[in-house]
């Protein structure tokens, strides 16, 4: 067994400026197993509701050669494949959305099949060039400027492997319906194997299941049908596929009937906690999409007029409503073996946007 061993490239590094592309530089002639990021920012000091962390970031890219695209992910879909790297353990995100407090994004950026994978790693000598790239904007309605704060690992073995390739993590396509029941066509990637297909259904305001009704994934129009389900069997199946275990602790100042953001498709808090004093009575107020409220009340039953530090836990199969569509872990599918392929979705009369994005399994140099 090899040891791997932990590398600074960022450390606690505080930025000056508030919108921005962080450019950092991979080092050269590296195997590197995976990226364990770090990035906070302090909130303001109005009470944050709807809009988190993630908000601020663009996306996550790392492109090779200047023009090669290993890793290019927004952040609510690079935490899911966090989740299913980890085999559907939720990443350890801070989500303190009360005034003045700090949010955290904890990410793991993977190039294996798993972490500290021996013959799946990004091997940075293959190319002449590897840059991770993160955008972000901060905004002073919601954040305290010039607090964006990142610490970047690399995870490296201590000697030289012989990985076979690595693992592309990447956006397909992003489409925004109109509000028409309608079928969207997103069409796949054929050069590479599918070791992963999802999408991210992002409707912060109704469930998967409202948004779709049906999906179908078609292979060289039809000759291959790997599936044509309704959204109830998909959604149901990922249930087994990742039983619950852990989930997210969503910390807001709340007050009666309060939305917030739960960051998991139907957030029902699984357990609720106050920080504060009094005496209170929680109930669910609503869940629905990505948002969860509450209604608080007094001991006396009467609906509090102020807000409290509350701590509500979620959990689920789907966090950040992404959904499996194709789970190819144990056997990737031969994409190159087949000319075209295309996911079909089954639109209801609901505005929403769809992502959809792929592990590939990369031998050798991406091409």
């Amino acid at each position: 067994m090899p040891i791997w061993i932990p590398e600074y490239l960022t450390k606690n590094k505080t930025e000056a400026s508030n919108d921005q592309t962080l450019y950092i530089d991979l080092p050269e002639k590296e195997q590197i197993s995976f990226l364990q990021i770090e990035i906070s920012v302090q909130n303001a000091a109005a009470p944050m509701l709807l809009r988190t962390i993630m908000d601020i970031i663009d996306k996550i890219e790392i492109i090779a050669d200047g023009v090669k695209t290993i890793y290019n992910l927004e952040p609510e879909i690079a935490s899911y494949i966090q989740f299913v790297t980890q085999n559907g353990l939720y990443p350890n995100h801070g989500f303190n959305y009360t005034p003045n407090a700090r949010q955290t994004l904890e990410l793991i950026i993977p190039f294996g099949r798993y972490l500290f994978d021996e013959e799946y790693m990004l091997d940075t000598g293959l190319y002449d060039s590897v840059q991770l790239r993160i955008p972000y904007t901060l905004d002073a309605t919601y954040d305290t400027l010039a607090t964006f704060r990142h610490s970047i690992v690399m995870w490296r073995p201590l000697e030289k492997l012989a990985p076979v390739g690595f693992i592309r993590n990447r956006a397909v396509q992003k489409e925004t319906t109109t509000a028409a029941v309608q079928t969207i066509d997103h069409k796949l990637p054929m050069t590479y194997p599918w070791r992963y297909l999802g999408v991210r259904v992002e409707d912060t305001d109704q469930n998967i299941t409202t948004d779709i009704t049906n999906i179908k994934l078609n292979v060289d129009e039809g000759r291959l049908v790997p599936f044509d389900l309704r959204i109830n069997e998909l959604r149901d199946f990922d249930k087994i596929r990742f039983p619950e275990t852990n989930g997210y602790k969503i910390m807001g100042a709340l007050s009666d009937q309060t939305m917030v953001r739960g960051h998991t498709d139907y957030p029902y808090p699984r357990a609720i906690v106050s920080s504060g004093v009094r005496a209170l009575i929680f109930k669910l107020y609503w869940a629905i999409g990505e948002q969860v409220g509450l209604n608080v009340y007094e001991a006396t039953g009467v609906a509090v007029t102020d807000s409290h530090a509350i701590d509500m836990h979620v959990a689920g199969p789907n966090p950040h409503k992404c959904l499996t569509l194709f789970d190819g872990r144990a056997t990737p599918f031969p994409a190159a073996n087949f000319t075209q392929a295309k996911v079909e979705y089954e639109i209801a009369a609901y505005i929403s946007t769809l992502h959809t994005f792929v592990q590939e399994i990369v031998k050798g140099r991406l091409s």
